[in-house]
């Protein structure tokens, strides 16, 4: 688990909840901040932002901690790297004899 990631997760969970980062940690679970439906559809929103990364529907709803929701974008954005890599290795190379 990257802690760079769950430091900038913590971050933005506590700025959207309005409340001291001591205050959460990877084992908060999501159901002890409180939120509703349209907050957790918010701070999806908001993670997404922060992290320049898109959160599939069916990926958050089964985030239930803080932990769970911080393996989930490192595992987006390791496949994010792991694309761009990919199609910069896939440019065709010249033919021979050409």
């Amino acid at each position: 688990m990257n802690s760079d990631t769950a430091q900038r997760t913590i971050a933005v969970i506590a700025k959207f909840k309005n409340m001291p980062e001591d205050q959460v940690t990877l084992e908060t679970q999501l159901k002890d901040l409180e939120m509703d439906s349209l907050d957790g559809l918010n701070l999806i929103f908001e993670l997404e932002e922060e992290f320049d990364i898109l959160i599939p529907d069916d990926k958050a709803l089964t985030m239930k901690s803080v932990g769970e929701m911080v393996e989930g974008i490192d595992h987006l954005r390791s496949g994010d790297a792991a694309a761009a890599e990919t199609s910069a290795d896939s440019d065709p190379a010249p033919a021979e004899g050409s």
